[in-house]
């Protein structure tokens, strides 16, 4: 096997995963970077990275968010918004995230079953509203 085919082989591979934000969806959403908001009575932490991923800034993957619980973090909400990161090196799109982006996806996940408070994980699609 030639080495664009091993090359072809590994980006099969890696691609997939670089999508997930580089190991936040296992672990607490550190404090710094991230934004408190609070939707019916329930404060939340998110965060969007600071920098885009090698995946994201190529547009192979989407700008994502995080959420969770702000005491006794446990299940994460991942929000795929459809489009690339406005800084990205292949467009100038300028779409931007708001808090009513973010409280739009809670309520939209719980009302699809997302238990903040349970064990698992849970992953959604949203079209900004400024796309």
């Amino acid at each position: 096997m030639g080495p664009v085919a091993s090359l072809q082989i590994l980006a099969h591979v890696l691609l997939p995963l670089s999508g997930v934000l580089c190991g936040i969806q296992d672990m607490a959403i550190p404090k710094k970077g991230s934004r408190k908001i609070e939707v019916d009575g329930i404060s939340y932490r998110w965060l969007i990275r600071s920098k885009p991923t090698y995946s994201q800034a190529n547009e192979w993957s989407n700008l994502k968010a995080v959420v969770e619980l702000l005491e006794k973090p446990a299940s994460k909400l991942s929000i795929d918004f459809t489009v690339p990161r406005s800084d990205s090196w292949l467009t100038d799109s300028k779409v931007s995230i708001s808090p009513k982006d973010i409280s739009a996806c809670i309520i939209k996940s719980i009302k699809l079953g997302w238990d903040a408070s349970g064990n698992e994980n849970f992953d959604i699609e949203y079209v900004p509203h400024n796309k």
